[in-house]
């Protein structure tokens, strides 16, 4: 049996599959027709950023690995 938690607007880096550090949330400056007061540090923005699945046995946790994570710009855009 499995457990699924979906994490949201997560800040931070996390490393990628290339062994890149990569930041969550990254500031875009100049986007056209953006409003300047959502910028980077307006963060709570309902974006999934990170899904993680737990192995469950006889009803307690035994372990978890993280199976995706997304970064984003503050247009929305996935990094």
């Amino acid at each position: 049996m499995s457990r699924v938690t979906n994490s949201y607007d997560e800040t931070g880096t996390y490393v990628n599959s290339n062994g890149q550090a990569v930041p969550l949330f990254v500031d875009a400056p100049g986007v056209i027709q953006h409003d300047a007061a959502y910028n980077a540090s307006f963060n709570a923005r309902g974006n999934l950023t990170g899904v993680t699945q737990y192995s469950v046995v006889s009803g307690a946790i035994a372990g978890s690995r993280i199976i995706k994570r997304i970064g984003y710009d503050i247009d929305e855009k996935v990094n």
